[in-house]
């Protein structure tokens, strides 16, 4: 079951609702900061009961010929919410990643380290870097800059047109 997400605005296009705009930020940017530009995306959607998609699959590929790959249902609960990072000698595992509180290292399939971020909510760390750029007198992020949100929200048009064809 979807849970408390399935309701409320979140099905309602109109109001920003639907699984990609609700997701597509933390997507497109842990892909970028881990594999590159992303040059090209195809993906697919379903639509229930709402003009909104319920779910999406997507696929990005990057500079250097890495792809990476993303699910999201308020259809259905997964059983890891997780990122999974695979690289060639090595493999990352972050659970609910959006929380950003644990972090996996596997090397050859054994457990080589442990991170541990604890934090109480959800957003802590994006909110205390949207303060310190207050603080600081900056008018936009120096991680995620204007240009890279216009651009992902571009990708979400792109998707749109195609799902909505």
């Amino acid at each position: 079951a979807g849970g408390g997400y399935a309701a409320g605005w979140n099905r309602m296009r109109e109001c920003g609702g639907g699984a990609l705009y609700g997701n597509e930020a933390y997507f497109f940017s842990m892909a970028e900061m881990y594999g590159g530009k992303i040059l090209d995306l195809n993906g697919s959607a379903t639509y229930g009961d709402s003009d909104a998609e319920n779910q999406f699959a997507l696929t990005v590929t990057m500079e250097n010929n890495i792809l990476a790959t993303c699910a999201v249902s308020r259809k259905v609960q997964f059983d890891n919410n997780g990122m999974e990072i695979w690289m060639d000698k090595a493999h990352v595992s972050v659970p609910d990643y959006w929380k950003a509180r644990e972090a996996y290292i596997y090397q050859n399939g054994e457990l080589v380290e442990t991170l541990s971020y604890p934090c109480n909510y959800e957003l802590m760390y994006e909110l205390q870097h949207f303060n310190e750029c207050i603080e600081m007198g900056l008018t936009e992020s120096p991680v995620i800059p204007v240009s890279a949100s216009i651009r992902h929200a571009e990708f979400c048009r792109k998707l749109y047109d195609e799902w909505e064809k």
